[in-house]
């Protein structure tokens, strides 16, 4: 059997020694390939287990590969998280440990982790820089060990590495086809400043999955605005267009980021109007026409958001602002509020409070109120000025100003001395 072995592979069948049983024997381009019975732990008998190996110098000592299984969630629990290459299909099955996270990744190249899969997938690990396995079902014939001993020797030849490591993750930020692969690659060269990091950013900038580009973007400063820009705009991954958006916020004074924002706000995904939404907030940007037709829209969260970017549209609030005080919705209702603490005069403080009353409103509504009601009264003088103009008509002397009671009713306090 072994001799039919060793003639296929093209290996020498090395007589027993010690052991008295011979072993396949393989060297070629650096590797060894080796083929034998298992000594048993003491070691004074041969057991029925043969194990193949292939291991080579250029193959890392530190780094492990293994089947993911609960074993190895095991060790992953006990030892740290294995590292994870970007690759969905390869991370769910392997679990892979390393001090040398940027090493191990370079080496996981497509042929590499695919050869990788293949070896586990027949019981193979790597440790200690070899692959092995071991063959229990030896007797039947010698072509499932040929084939065994051809799969590892892929594993190890495209594991080995060759070239410096700051080469071969630009080489895979080129072309690797997996998307997530070469994001990985990007993140690891930027965050580790190799010297090849701008090449692979520039490369990436191009490319086509949009994920991708976004970190490209991200990194390349002002070379990345147009490309965060065409993300946004672009249908896509709504998460990668909302990320892109978020990115562009430095940008606030930029005439293409206010375009941008006005052509989402009105018909785009829902998460992605809310983060223009958001954005306008943080920016200062408040385009009256185009927040008004949010008035009316179907969903609390983007009516609430638009009641944020409101309030760039004011001094004086704006009638939209208004309506949405008197949303049925009160998370609506507080973030107007909120934005009329912010732009309104003391005309609208008595508005502010009516909405509140009430014993069924909301804590978060009747906080938002008073931290509104707070802000214009220190904006105008303290709480005697805003409680006298708040009054639909001009209060006598006696007449006191308006507070919110915690049972959501209007009061007035103590009345005011006489000018």
């Amino acid at each position: 059997m072994l001799t039919d072995v060793a003639r296929s592979l093209g290996a020498t069948l090395v007589p027993g020694g010690v052991t008295g049983r011979p072993k396949v024997w393989r060297a070629e381009d650096g590797l060894s390939l080796t083929l034998g019975p298992v000594i048993d732990a003491n070691g004074s008998r041969i057991t029925s287990v043969f194990r193949l190996v292939v291991t080579s110098e250029q193959l890392p000592l530190d780094l492990e590969i293994e089947v993911a299984n609960l074993s190895t969630a095991l060790k992953r629990a006990i030892y740290g998280a294995d590292i994870q290459l970007g690759v969905p299909a390869i991370d769910a099955a392997l679990a892979i440990r390393t001090e040398n996270e940027l090493d191990a990744v370079a080496r996981l190249h497509a042929p590499a982790r695919e050869a990788a899969l293949a070896a586990t997938r027949i019981g193979a690990i790597f440790q200690g820089g070899e692959w092995r396995c071991d063959l229990t079902d030896i007797a039947p014939n010698a072509e499932t060990i040929v084939a065994r001993a051809n799969l590892l020797w892929e594993a190890a030849r495209t594991l080995a590495a060759r070239g410096p490591i700051a080469d071969r993750l630009l080489a895979s930020v080129r072309s690797d086809p997996s998307p997530g692969y070469r994001r990985r690659s990007l993140e690891l060269m930027v965050r580790h400043h190799l010297a090849t990091a701008p090449q692979a950013i520039q490369i990436a900038l191009e490319d086509p999955d949009v994920s991708v580009a976004l970190r490209a973007a991200v990194h390349a400063g002002a070379d990345g605005v147009a490309v965060l820009h065409r993300i946004v705009r672009q249908p896509g991954p709504e998460d990668v267009r909302v990320e892109a958006l978020e990115h562009l916020s430095a940008a606030a004074d930029s005439p293409d980021l206010r375009a941008t924002l006005d052509a989402l706000v009105n018909r785009s995904p829902r998460r992605l109007r809310c983060a223009a939404l958001r954005l306008m907030v943080r920016i200062g940007y408040g385009p009256i026409a185009r927040l008004s037709r949010l008035v009316g829209d179907g969903d609390a969260e983007v009516r609430a958001h638009a009641a944020g970017a409101l309030r760039h549209a004011g001094p004086p609030p704006q009638p939209p602002l208004l309506t949405l005080l008197a949303d049925k919705d009160e998370a609506v209702a507080a973030a107007a509020a909120r934005s009329l603490g912010l732009i309104a005069d003391a005309d609208q403080v008595g508005t502010l409070l009516a909405r509140a009353e009430g014993l069924f409103t909301s804590g978060d509504l009747k906080q938002a109120v008073r931290q509104a009601v707070a802000t214009i009264q220190a904006r105008y003088g303290g709480p005697e000025a805003a409680g006298r103009l708040a009054l639909a008509e001009r209060p006598p002397p006696d007449a006191g100003h308006l507070t919110l009671t915690d049972d959501g009713r209007l009061s007035r306090a103590e009345p005011l001395e006489s000018e």
